[in-house]
């Protein structure tokens, strides 16, 4: 049986990072950005896995797809 692949942690921190450096904002400004606290996005930074509702946030801040976010798909939108 094939394994289904579901959300990927790591996947998830890689391109949350690499979304934050794309737009060179710091900690502050980002969380302003998507609608969280800093102490939360340095928390998903530092490799805790966030809550639904903040995954929609992050990926509607981004304008990405949650599916690409989590590490379902390999397209950003």
């Amino acid at each position: 049986m094939a394994k289904k692949k579901g959300f990927e942690p790591k996947v998830f921190r890689q391109r949350f990072r690499q979304l934050c450096k794309e737009t060179r904002l710091n900690q502050m400004q980002l969380a302003a950005k998507i609608g969280l606290t800093q102490a939360s996005v340095s928390r998903y930074l530092g490799g805790s896995p966030p809550n639904v509702s903040a995954m929609v946030r992050i990926a509607r801040g981004f304008g990405v797809s949650l599916d690409w976010l989590c590490g379902l798909k390999n397209k950003r939108k």
